[in-house]
């Protein structure tokens, strides 16, 4: 395993039977397997600036109203900090993944997919964590490999059959 930081990718193509990843600074590397892990930090600098309380997460904190700390402002979007329905703790929600749904640059599966997914050999990898497994509950036929162990179970994922992660 090969961890690529700062250094954007530029483009993805197909190497014989393997994947090939272009980078910005001219980089390439062929692999089985890629993994992006794209961070999001909160543009909150006109949040301090007026003085609006901010979240352990950095983002500006609001209640389930959108209200900020100073009631006559709501604030919405990526730098905005909300209650996680799932574990009740203080998140951040990146808006890019679904404005690429929504463009067409994203493929993505339905629910009602998933069954014919696998029966054509997809494996479904379910990245949650077992808290939220508890709270929320399994996925039939699903390959649990919570996000914080993804890396040390690599090697359980067969390199030939594509792989649709589900992070819901």
């Amino acid at each position: 395993m090969e961890l690529e930081l700062e250094n954007g990718v530029k483009s993805f193509s197909k190497a014989t039977d393997r994947i090939l990843v272009s980078t910005q600074k001219g980089r390439e590397i062929e692999c089985d397997l890629v993994l992006l892990s794209v961070g999001i930090r909160p543009e909150n600098t006109l949040a301090i600036q007026a003085d609006l309380k901010i979240g352990p997460t950095g983002g500006i904190a609001v209640d389930d109203t959108m209200k900020t700390s100073d009631p006559n402002i709501y604030a919405v979007g990526d730098a905005v900090e909300v209650r996680d329905i799932v574990t009740g703790f203080s998140t951040l929600t990146a808006l890019a993944g679904p404005a690429n749904i929504l463009k067409g640059d994203m493929e993505i599966a339905h629910w009602s997919e998933l069954d014919a997914l696998q029966k054509n050999g997809a494996i479904l990898i379910d990245l949650r964590t077992q808290f939220e497994l508890n709270h929320v509950g399994k996925i039939e036929g699903a390959l649990h490999i919570p996000i914080d162990n993804l890396r040390s179970r690599l090697s359980e994922l067969d390199k030939q059959k594509i792989a649709f992660r589900i992070v819901a």
